[in-house]
């Protein structure tokens, strides 16, 4: 569809936005408010971003650096005709988190063109944070039963390991899943790990084979379909802070369902939650949970960057973006506010720079001249080259 109206020639770019966005005709601004939220757009960062992808990523896979052409190119028009601006429209779910229709939106969109979108800014995400929210839920429900800290960081050691240096525990899980294995690249192994770990956060168990469900649908385990090279899954299943960090897992959520169930009587009426025969999914269960507690305390980051008077330009769930750097004091501080008024300890933002787009002509500039200085020296060389004589 994007193609089409791209290609459609016949279109100003004011046209090409209504045809995204065809109930903005009809709407009012309040209810534009209501229903979008807005990112802004750096135009000059996603065309140099698009000379990037037209010129420079030659190791990118084709059909993932045309899809991601057709997308800027698309952003790039929405900006010329919508005031430099992506409106968004908000579909929030029952379990608590603020989703977007559609794929052109700061969610959905490929990392690399949300950042290339937003150019210059920060992003601070809440670090490993469903490992984060597990660990100060469970340390609440253990310290109400007279559990000492002692007892509780012997019992998880290994998750309270992760979220002090996850990329040294990820790269420990790496080299033990994967060995000297040639196949993927360093990176891609990573990303392996970091996503298997990250299934483990979410529910994911240790399944050896796929399974049919009621209605004759067949699924694979999650960890089969992250890690499908039987010899790593297998090594990854041997790795001892794999198999403690799915451990710990486990038991982090049988403390926080049982809790849930027994506290919150409310939560046995809802439908959301329960399964077919009426019973609850603790699955849905731990989701409805996070999910919400995600959403109170993004909206505690919120309201505190909004203190500090910066701008936020985008939410992506647990992250945040702003168009500039937060002191490490007001870091801290928000830290501090996040922790007080949840009651969960673990939560810490981690803090990421991101740079637009705004160099690639340059460097393509820099290397003709440096190839046009290259041949000018050939060039001289072959003016002064006195041929021998046989």
């Amino acid at each position: 569809e994007l193609d089409a109206l791209l290609n459609d020639r016949s279109l100003t770019d004011t046209d090409f936005f209504y045809k995204v966005f065809p109930d903005f005709a009809s709407m009012t601004q309040a209810q534009l408010k209501q229903n979008y939220d807005v990112s802004p757009i750096d135009v000059k960062s996603l065309n140099q971003f698009i000379v990037f992808l037209t010129k420079r990523a030659n190791k990118m896979n084709s059909v993932k650096r045309q899809m991601l052409i057709r997308q800027a190119k698309a952003l790039v028009r929405i900006a010329q005709a919508g005031n430099n601006t992506l409106p968004m429209k908000k579909n929030p779910s029952h379990f608590g988190r603020m989703y977007y229709t559609g794929r052109l939106n700061v969610q959905s969109m490929d990392k690399i063109l949300r950042h290339a979108m937003l150019g210059d800014c920060y992003e601070y995400d809440i670090r490993s944070s469903v490992v984060a929210w597990k660990l100060g839920f469970a340390w609440v429900v253990c310290e109400n039963n007279a559990i000492t800290w002692k007892t509780f960081s012997k019992n998880f050691k290994t998750c309270l390991s992760y979220l002090n240096d996850k990329a040294k525990f990820r790269e420990i899980v790496r080299s033990k899943t994967f060995g000297n294995s040639t196949d993927l690249t360093r990176e891609m192994q990573l990303d392996v790990v970091k996503q298997a770990l990250t299934a483990i956060s979410f529910g994911a168990r240790k399944y050896k084979h796929g399974w049919i469900d009621q209605g004759g649908k067949s699924f694979n385990p999650a960890i089969v379909k992250i890690i499908a090279d039987e010899a790593a899954r297998k090594n990854f299943y041997a790795c001892t802070e794999a198999a403690e960090y799915m451990t710990e897992n486990k038991l982090m959520d049988e403390i926080i369902t049982e809790y849930a169930k027994t506290e919150w009587e409310d939560l046995k009426n809802d439908t959301e939650l329960q399964t077919a025969s009426g019973r609850i999914s603790n699955s849905k269960l731990m989701s409805l949970l996070y999910q919400r507690s995600e959403s109170i305390v993004m909206d505690i980051v919120r309201a505190e960057v909004h203190g500090c008077y910066k701008q936020i330009l985008a939410n992506v769930h647990d992250a945040i973006y702003i168009n500039e750097k937060l002191h490490s004091a007001d870091k801290k501080r928000i830290e501090l506010v996040m922790r007080r008024e949840t009651g969960l300890q673990f939560w810490h933002l981690d803090e990421e720079k991101i740079e637009g787009y705004k160099g690639i002509s340059d460097e393509v500039r820099k290397d003709e001249l440096a190839h046009k200085a290259l041949i000018a020296q050939q060039e001289q060389e072959a003016q002064g080259y006195v041929p021998k004589n046989f």
